[in-house]
């Protein structure tokens, strides 16, 4: 807590000046008639100083200021005509107002000797009091007036100076800033180029890596053609090459989503896209993702609105779309499963919904799915396979075709949604003829 001596202290900091006396310096070497002056100016805000001689009125007015000196003209040793001709050839008091007191100089040419001595008035005695006390008003409250300017400018400087200082301050700050901002810019960009350019070898290099790798699995693929075309029936050796043409399959599928991911990133994927109806792409995907439902003994239960649902696609690539999402649905869950598979209609678009009743997906990870090489478990990934690219490629994809996917769960351990949304082409009505059969029969939808 502030002490008492603070708040005073802080108070005079904070006084105005016209609020401090104001010193008037009376000289006189009768020290009855320095007493009738007191007595005339005594004042609240007067500060009288007595000087019985010119040394003495000089040695006042070299230790203070002085709003007016009032002096007596006969004194011994120094006149006041000479005091007040010393007390103007000085820088300090030069501009000090004097008023002449005399009892025997009242004749023009000692009037006109004060005033050129630097007198500003020229009273006799007995001095009227209202008189002096009006003239020694007006030179202090000019007085007042002078220090309170000089006050004024003093800080206006002060402020002048300061905000010198805070632009010169600001301008070392700015260039610092601007050079700062340069060399971050530049770090940038320089960081940009190289994520750009390890970008660019991680694709090149996944591309090569995904074709070093295919090259190998013809080979690999016709072996197993020539093992099943030559077995001799033993259920040992059908078991094994079914596992080893399984495994084909599986590196095959993986080395393909690589491969379109490399091509996507790139810009080397061109869609043929056709007008197709809906279940014929549902159907592509459900018969290259049977035998893995079947393995597990999963139900697919595929539900769709009566009427034909027309769009614009690629089929072959829309058809991955849903076998990536079908196939996850069947790898991260037990099995005996059910998987459902819906296709609703929205104002503009076509909906299409895949949900299990799997593992889940962690509410914090959901907006990781879709990132290259991303996996919710990595130990569930390696167990059941996987390298996290195939919900990357599934989005490109979905993106490709001006469309969106979002991924939705409750938590491990609650299954997952994957919401797929397309524009729609047209939306005939029950009575519209259907659309010509496409060259490909589809097979019956299991579970519809």
């Amino acid at each position: 807590m502030p002490s008492h001596c603070d708040d005073t202290n802080k108070a005079a900091a904070i006084e105005p000046v016209d609020a401090r006396p104001v010193n008037i310096l009376i000289v006189d070497d009768e020290p009855r008639n320095l007493t009738v002056l007191e007595s005339i100016l005594d004042q609240p805000d007067y500060r009288l100083v007595r000087a019985n001689s010119g040394d003495e009125a000089l040695l006042a007015l070299m230790a203070d200021q002085f709003a007016v000196l009032v002096l007596d003209i006969r004194m011994p040793g120094m006149s006041g005509f000479e005091l007040a001709q010393m007390v103007k050839e000085r820088r300090r008091t030069a501009r000090v107002p004097i008023i002449f007191l005399t009892a025997y100089y009242n004749e023009d040419q000692h009037m006109l000797e004060g005033y050129g001595s630097g007198a500003v008035d020229y009273l006799h005695k007995p001095v009227n009091p209202a008189v002096l006390r009006s003239k020694v008003a007006v030179f202090a409250e000019l007085y007042r007036q002078g220090r309170e300017l000089e006050q004024i400018n003093r800080r206006l400087e002060e402020e002048v100076a300061e905000r010198r200082r805070t632009e010169m301050r600001l301008q070392e700050l700015n260039e610092t800033l601007d050079r700062r901002v340069t060399e971050r810019t530049r770090a940038l960009n320089d960081s940009e180029a190289q994520l750009r350019q390890a970008s660019r070898r991680k694709d090149e290099f996944l591309a090569t890596l995904a074709h070093e790798l295919r090259n190998p699995l013809a080979p690999v693929r016709s072996a197993l053609h020539l093992l099943r075309l030559t077995s001799s029936g033993d259920a040992r050796q059908v078991r094994a090459t079914q596992v080893m043409e399984r495994q084909v399959q599986l590196m095959t599928r993986l080395i393909d989503d690589l491969m379109d991911v490399g091509r996507i990133t790139q810009g080397k994927i061109e869609l043929q896209q056709e007008m197709l109806e809906i279940g014929t792409v549902i159907q592509d995907a459900i018969e290259m993702v049977q035998p893995l439902i079947t393995e597990l003994e999963h139900e697919l239960v595929v539900r769709r609105p009566p009427e034909a649902v027309l769009l614009k696609v690629d089929r072959t690539r829309m058809a991955q779309v849903l076998l990536n999402l079908l196939h996850n649905a069947a790898k991260y869950m037990d099995p005996r499963g059910l998987i459902d598979l819906t296709v609703s209609l929205q104002e503009a678009s076509v909906q299409l919904s895949v949900r299990d009743r799997g593992v889940g997906i962690p509410p914090d990870r959901l907006g990781e799915v879709f990132e290259l090489f991303s996996q919710v478990e990595s130990t569930l990934s390696r167990a059941r396979g996987g390298l996290g690219i195939g919900l990357a490629l599934t989005q490109r994809l979905v993106a490709l075709h001006g469309g969106s996917i979002e991924a939705f769960s409750e938590g491990s351990g609650h299954g997952s949604e994957f919401v797929v949304r397309l524009p729609l082409s047209s939306v005939p009505s029950p009575a519209d003829p259907a659309p010509a059969p496409h060259p490909r029969r589809p097979a019956p939808l299991p579970g519809s």
